[in-house]
Parts: C-alpha cells; structure tokens; sequence
C-alpha cells in the first residue's frame, strides 16, 4: 500500500482499492504526512492484528 500511496505503483487489485480510497482520504485530512514502509518482521504486533483483522491465520507468538 506505501507504493500505491506514494503513486510510485497504481492500485489496481480490487482488495486493495478501498483500502487505497480510505487512506487517501484520511492523509487529505493532514496539512503535512510521511509515508514509510517498515517491513512486516520489523513490526510484528502490527502485522497479526492486520491478519487477524482479514481473518488471516496469526504467527505462533500472537497465538500463545
């Protein structure tokens, strides 16, 4: 999504797109924003609460 966000990729899986548009929306909201990607092993917490979010199975450590 950070690529899609930062235009560097366009947005075109449909899964993606309302994920894409409510963002969007949200950063209009702020006079000023930094998009940064942090790669998924760097903040695990963040990742399982997504996957748990989408209904997604969780790494081991969330699961215990």
């Amino acid at each position: 999504m950070v690529k899609q966000l930062t235009r560097e990729y366009k947005c075109v899986k449909e899964n993606l797109i309302i994920y894409f548009v409510t963002a969007n929306a949200l950063l209009k909201r702020f006079d000023q924003a930094n998009i940064q990607h942090v790669p998924r092993i760097e903040n695990q917490e963040a990742n399982d609460l997504a996957q748990i979010a989408l209904g997604y199975r969780v790494s081991e450590i969330l699961a215990l």
